[in-house]
Formats: C-alpha cells, sequence, structure tokens
C-alpha cells in the first residue's frame, strides 16, 4: 500500500513505486552494498547490479512461490493481488 496523496498524473507515482518494487526484490534476492575496511566498493550504481526489466518477470515467479511454501496453494496467475482477493 503506498499513500501517494492527490496524484495529477498516475504515472508520477507510478514510476517511483515500480521503482521501490524492483529495489527490494533486488535487495531480496542477494544484491547487496559490499565494504571493505569499512568502505563502500560501489561508488555509484554503476557498480550496483539492480535487476533490469528483462530480470523482473522471473522474479515475480519466484516471488509467487512464496505463498505456495507458506500454504501449500499455488497462485496460478499474476498479478497476485487479484488470486488473494478469490
Amino acid at each position: 500500500m503506498v499513500d501517494c496523496g492527490t496524484t495529477v498524473n498516475s504515472l508520477n507515482a507510478e514510476a517511483p513505486i515500480e521503482g521501490g518494487l524492483i529495489m527490494g526484490l533486488s535487495s531480496a534476492i542477494g544484491d547487496a552494498v559490499t565494504l571493505d575496511k569499512g568502505a563502500v566498493v560501489e561508488s555509484n550504481f554503476t557498480g550496483y547490479p539492480i535487476p533490469k526489466l528483462a530480470d523482473a518477470p522471473p522474479a515475480s515467479s519466484a516471488l509467487a512461490n512464496a505463498p505456495f511454501a507458506a500454504t501449500d496453494k499455488r497462485i496460478p496467475t499474476l498479478p497476485m493481488l487479484t488470486q488473494a482477493k478469490s
């Protein structure tokens, strides 16, 4: 859930939310900032491997396995939210 207030153009709210989701998936699958003697190794996003759009579809299907692991019930289609409501 996101409380972004009143939006004039929905794309202005959609893009940062999608970016946050990708960053969240990125950290969940193991990407991390590394340290060497207390200093950050990556100097910018060029050294930090953020998933690209081509990497995101497999991430969503992998994420769909989490409810199965918890409930033994498969969610066969995406988006998952519509399945959870039924």
